[in-house]
């Protein structure tokens, strides 16, 4: 396995040019032919989640999934709370072992959407567009979303062994404290009245739906934005990016030789010394 080691930074330099050499010719070619709609977008349809049988009006109904686990916290030290993901805890001693398990297979996080228009001839979006609004912050946004957390759940259907619990999520715990295992899932969502005045969105028009094409990134905004604006930010972003990556992956590939040819050199020497100590 050593002898390769001395490879990694020669691979990791030909993929930086690769890739460099790809996102700089995107620079160039630009996103193609992109449609722009501007104006104001209006919730006509409401998100749903089918298996818990949440409806909420609002662009999306984010379903968050999260487990009681061991975590190690900055001090070096095991405590407990909520996470996402899974979380591993190196071994301490060998009486105990923090161990997690893992997330159950009858429940998973999942964002679900509504139906929203843009503009004065109402075109709908796709669901790439309205993704970005359950983020608190996105890039092209000037302002953070604000999300809400879903309540007035206490009385709802029981799922899976998952049942309301506080008005405002459901668990799978029947004890008055939280042990490790047990699951709190709970929905955010945004508010319609959040909507900035206007936006702008840009993609591929097919009907009466805007779709965000496969080969380019999503390009929606909270103001009004050109598609010449659209397109010079879009070919700056991805040269500035190109040439980055480019720069990079020549110096990884030039240490990569030096460093071969030192160690040549080196080796060279000693078996010369070793030779003349004969």
């Amino acid at each position: 396995m050593k002898k390769y080691k001395k490879y990694i930074l020669v691979v990791i330099g030909i993929l930086l040019l690769a890739w460099g050499a790809y996102t700089f010719s995107c620079g160039v070619q630009g996103p193609g032919e992109l449609d722009v709609i501007t104006g104001k977008l209006e919730l006509v349809g409401s998100a749903y989640d089918p298996d818990f049988e949440i409806e909420m009006d609002s662009p999306f109904l984010k379903r968050n999934v999260e487990m009681f686990q061991y975590y190690e916290d900055g001090n070096q030290d095991v405590a407990y709370g909520f996470f996402p993901d899974h979380q591993t805890v190196p071994k301490r001693d060998r009486l105990f072992e923090y161990k997690n398990p893992p997330f159950p297979d009858t429940v998973k996080a999942d964002i679900f959407y509504g139906d929203v228009v843009i503009g004065k001839d109402k075109v709908h979006l796709d669901k790439k567009f309205l993704k970005t609004l359950s983020y608190k912050s996105y890039v092209n946004f000037d302002k953070e979303n604000k999300l809400y957390l879903v309540d007035g759940l206490d009385g709802w259907i029981e799922v899976a062994g998952f049942h309301p619990e506080l008005d405002e999520y459901y668990t799978n715990s029947d004890t008055d404290e939280w042990e490790v295992g047990d699951i709190k899932i709970y929905w955010q969502v945004g508010d319609p009245e959040d909507f900035a005045p206007v936006y702008t969105a840009a993609g591929r028009l097919e009907g009466d739906s805007l779709l965000v094409p496969e080969d380019v990134p999503v390009f929606f905004y909270d103001r009004e934005v050109s598609a010449e604006e659209i397109i010079d930010n879009y070919k700056t972003s991805n040269k500035v990016i190109g040439v980055v990556m480019l720069v990079i992956g020549l110096g990884l590939l030039a240490f990569s030789v030096w460093r071969f040819i030192k160690t040549k050199k080196e080796n060279t020497a000693d078996h010369a010394a070793s030779v003349g100590n004969s």
